[in-house]
């Protein structure tokens, strides 16, 4: 009889692959999932693959929710009762698109964090205390090497990598309240695809696919008329943007040795990266799938936008515009444009166009400047040619980004300070302490620029992609 484990989200995408590795490996699973984005079809098949029944003592199915405790309690307790209690929870229930969370931070935080705590609660209350947890490698945000080792910051930049480094600084505080009593592995991955060899089960979303690979083959089997490309400027290869894709199968392996690393070892701590360490392009991906799938993949690149950032609440904001937006705040509309280099390039996109003949001005540090200061000191042939100056009125600086974070308690302030001289001379940059707000200290400041540089403030740096 094989070890029995809990499979919280189990007949989502990478759920439903890894429940079939587990049963082939001989493990015994109960699969809890409210099926909100996923169909109890994928388990079905997944019960054929594997040549098990379904609501047998090898695979049972409970429709319900990770924040309901009452569910939750009513699952362990059956479990105990019958002489076969849970060894080990693999925990993938939780919502995933980036775009959601920030539409709907909300619910985010419910659902991947508080029903994480509710999970962890009932686990901690019937002596369950080994766990696989999805995470996931948005905990990221902007990394400062390629590839990303598991030791890099944790600074995520959007509600949804927000709700997965709170799950696992929990995981951390739960570990770190009772040494030598939970065995949890945290699994972040990259960009899961592909398939079970057998076809019959893969990635079949609820709705409008977030992911490249399912909107490919929903263009391949006709369900879509093309593939919309995002962008053909950008700077590799081919212009089309690259990403570390794994492929499902080799990810659902890397759960099951996870677990079996957990069941057969003592307590501990694991964060694991799970990834291939190579990058492919959008275009690698679409030609690669025609040449083998033998279909064409009709594509519509999307049309160059200009892109402009403007001053935003304090920070430098961006956004992917219907139409461009002027960097220009209150304080300056009668001033010379001032450059407001946050959009563009700290997301990685080539410079198209600038007018060479000024001097480049950086007003405010913040989250986005102090990206692409940290672009050009990895990357100098990044760097404009212009004298750039950045001015702040301090020498520190937070990443917005990390401001949800610190104020629930996940980090330090000065864990997440930026020491904007530093990277001012590691970048190549001037800088300048001082107040910048209101009008006459505006018209000084450019007056004092223009002197500095020996000539006039640039216009303003536009983006196309």
């Amino acid at each position: 009889m094989g070890s029995r484990v809990l499979v919280t989200g189990g007949a989502g995408f990478i759920g439903s692959h890894t429940c079939l590795v587990l049963l082939e490996a001989g493990y015994d699973l109960l699969i809890l999932d409210n099926f909100s984005n996923s169909s109890p079809e994928a388990l079905t098949r997944v019960a054929a693959v594997a040549n098990v029944a379904l609501d047998s003592q090898r695979l049972q199915i409970q429709r319900g929710d990770i924040r309901d405790p009452i569910t939750l309690d009513e699952l362990f307790s059956a479990a105990a009762a019958s002489g076969r209690p849970f060894d080990a929870v693999i925990h993938f229930a939780g919502l995933k698109a980036v775009g959601e969370s920030v539409e709907k931070p909300l619910l985010y935080w419910d659902v991947n964090v508080s029903g994480s705590r509710t999970l962890l609660a009932a686990m901690d209350a019937h002596a369950c205390r080994t766990l696989v947890f999805s995470s996931s490698a948005t905990v990221y945000g902007y990394p400062e090497t390629v590839p990303i080792p598991e030791s890099a910051p944790v600074q995520p930049i959007n509600p949804y990598g927000f709700s997965k480094a709170a799950v696992e600084q929990m995981l951390a505080d739960l570990n770190a309240s009772a040494p030598n009593t939970w065995r949890i592995a945290s699994l972040r991955y990259f960009n899961p695809v592909g398939a079970h060899p057998s076809g019959q089960i893969g990635e079949d979303p609820l709705g409008i696919p977030n992911n490249l690979f399912p909107f490919i083959s929903q263009v391949a089997v006709g369900r879509r008329e093309e593939l919309k490309i995002f962008g053909s400027d950008w700077p590799t290869h081919d212009g089309t943007g690259v990403r570390d894709f794994i492929h499902v199968m080799d990810l659902a392996e890397g759960h099951e040795a996870a677990l079996k690393t957990l069941l057969s070892q003592g307590p501990q701590h694991l964060t694991c990266n799970l990834g291939s360490g190579e990058g492919a392009s959008v275009l690698d991906v679409v030609n690669t799938f025609s040449a083998t799938s033998g279909r064409n993949i009709p594509l519509r690149p999307r049309r160059p936008a200009t892109w402009r950032c403007r001053h935003h609440r304090g920070r430098s904001h961006t956004r992917r515009p219907h139409a461009p937006l002027a960097y220009e705040t209150h304080a300056h509309r009668h001033l010379p444009r001032w450059l407001g280099l946050a959009a563009g390039q700290s997301h990685g996109l080539p410079t198209i166009r600038m007018t060479t003949g000024g001097a480049l001005l950086l007003a405010g540090g913040g989250h986005s400047h102090s990206l692409l200061l940290k672009r050009w000191a990895m990357q100098p042939e990044r760097r404009p040619p212009q004298s750039i100056t950045l001015v702040n009125r301090c020498s520190t600086a937070l990443y917005s980004g990390m401001v949800p974070g610190l104020i629930a308690g996940l980090y330090q302030r000065d864990e997440l300070a930026i020491d904007l001289r530093q990277l001012c001379d590691r970048a190549g940059v001037a800088f300048v302490e001082a107040e910048i707000t209101g009008l006459i200290l505006s018209k000084t400041f450019c007056t004092f620029a223009t002197a500095l540089h020996s000539t006039s403030i640039g216009s303003a740096w536009m983006w196309e992609r």
